[in-house]
């Protein structure tokens, strides 16, 4: 039996797949019951396959989706089609797609895999025995990319198991040689009862370069153990084995699904321009879970949304999971969250005390929308008469300090523009937005100092007013308020 000897090019240390050792364990275990010949079927009317033997398919699987989950050994919000994607770009000689379903039913049967809907449209897929009892990835070995390779893809199955089997055994034992009586697994592991076959497998990898004129093996041969018993003594290639460098991610992150990713992006964005970015809690798997949450919502329950996850993060106080857990709680029920929305748009939110969303979306859950619309129209003049104040008191609450306001202000007569705005009930912070719309128009030499008055004047009249603020006493319950509207 010989090698391939295709060559691929040098790349053993730019993409190594950091393997969980308790997953190659249990990888193969899983022909523990190879005589058994018990099978299963990928689809219904499907042909029976062998359910306990391991294929090159099954390898392949194993080691892609060592590389793409998480810390956790998960991989969230996506489907198999995606992961197959993923083993294509990480594979030279993929396995087919019809292989690649096959393999993934075959450790779900044997229970390598645990797969749960998360969404309606994606699963959670958990890589089982990943990490120890104690929540935490144990020992793991560093296999080089060579192992993803075309070379590798083309060796007899028999070659590819023993060689992995033999990383995991190394370990970081750099140099030390290996050794396996043969009646002590190896028959079992290879499928061959005759030592002379082990033998030729030992010498194909001991002989035949495979990388960089390299062979997997710098050792492999058989020996007899003070027994008189066959043993397999080997060493794995040292110059072929990557080297952990402390800090480096070894995992490819995995795409999203079309238009997850593009709610993702949009997520991204608005918290950005919110000036969300620093905060603890803004990092990408809060912005991916939630944009899967968010998925075939309406505008107006996305708009909601990231409203109410900006007024919640800009306070500091919550973390990504805390915060992430509370926006699904006040939003669980989609009639009620569409209803937060509407209310959101006409402006009775703001009367609502802190912490009552879930509360509110609740009560008023098994309205007719029509009718809810129609009760928030009715109640909102009087709540802005009763319980608003207005958004300014003076001019000076359209004056924003700092040195740009100061240059300004001693060139153009923005004090005067500011009474005014106050006296036609102009937004302030729209007005706040043009003086430093303006400022950055007379510094870059786009507008003359002369004509600074002029223009100020004629875009005074583009600016909205204001809207009336919230200002409910704190012992004031909008629910019972509009309930006793409707009646």
């Amino acid at each position: 039996m010989l090698l391939a000897t295709t060559q691929s090019q040098p790349k053993t240390t730019q993409r190594p797949i950091k393997m969980s050792y308790r997953f190659l364990q249990a990888l193969f275990a899983m022909e523990q019951d190879y005589e058994s010949r018990t099978t299963f079927r990928v689809r219904n009317n499907g042909a029976a396959r062998l359910a306990h033997h391991l294929t090159k398919a099954d390898l392949q699987l194993a080691l892609t989706l060592q590389k793409v989950v998480d810390r956790h050994g998960q991989i969230a919000y996506t489907n198999r089609h995606l992961i197959y994607q993923q083993l294509v770009q990480l594979c030279e000689q993929p396995i087919s797609k019809d292989q690649f379903y096959s393999a993934f039913e075959k450790f779900q049967f044997n229970g390598l895999l645990v797969v749960a809907k998360d969404s309606p449209n994606t699963i959670q897929v958990q890589v089982a025995e990943y990490l120890e009892p104690s929540g935490k990835l144990g020992r793991f070995v560093l296999l080089p990319e060579l192992v993803m390779g075309k070379a590798f893809a083309q060796l007899p199955l028999t070659h590819q198991k023993l060689y992995l089997y033999a990383c995991g055994q190394q370990g970081d034992q750099r140099g030390k040689v290996l050794q396996l009586n043969l009646d002590n697994g190896l028959y079992d592991m290879l499928h061959r009862q005759e030592t002379g076959l082990i033998r030729a497998v030992l010498h194909d990898l001991a002989t035949q370069s495979v990388e960089n004129s390299e062979p997997l093996l710098t050792i492999g041969r058989i020996e007899r153990n003070m027994f008189g018993r066959p043993k397999a003594v080997y060493q794995v290639n040292n110059k072929l084995l990557p080297t952990l460098v402390a800090g480096q991610h070894y995992r490819e992150a995995m795409p999203m699904k079309k238009g997850i990713r593009r709610l993702f992006r949009r997520l991204e964005g608005y918290f950005k321009a919110a000036g969300c970015e620093g905060l603890s809690w803004f990092n990408q798997t809060f912005l991916f879970e939630l944009a899967a949450a968010l998925r075939g919502k309406s505008e107006g329950y996305i708009a909601y949304v990231m409203q109410r996850v900006t007024q919640l993060g800009q306070s500091g106080f919550h973390q990504a999971d805390d915060l992430l857990n509370l926006v699904k709680a006040e939003l669980c029920s989609r009639a009620a969250g569409i209803r937060l929305a509407m209310a959101e748009r006409i402006g009775i939110l703001g009367y609502l005390e802190r912490g009552a969303h879930s509360k509110f979306g609740d009560a008023f859950r098994d309205l007719p929308l029509g009718a809810f619309r129609k009760l928030c129209q009715k109640v909102l003049p009087n709540l802005t008469r009763e319980y608003s104040r207005p958004a300014a008191f003076s001019a000076i609450s359209y004056r924003k300090p700092g040195l740009a306001t100061e240059e300004l202000e001693a060139v153009a007569d923005i004090a005067t523009f500011r009474i005014i705005a106050f006296q036609r009930q102009l937004d302030p912070d729209a007005f706040i937005v043009l003086i430093q719309d303006v400022y950055y128009l007379w510094q870059s030499g786009r507008l003359p100092q002369s004509e600074l008055n002029g223009w100020l004047a004629g875009k005074l009249d583009d600016l909205p007013l204001w809207t009336p603020v919230p200002d409910s006493p704190a012992d004031f319950d909008l629910i019972s308020y509009m309930q006793a509207a409707k009646v």
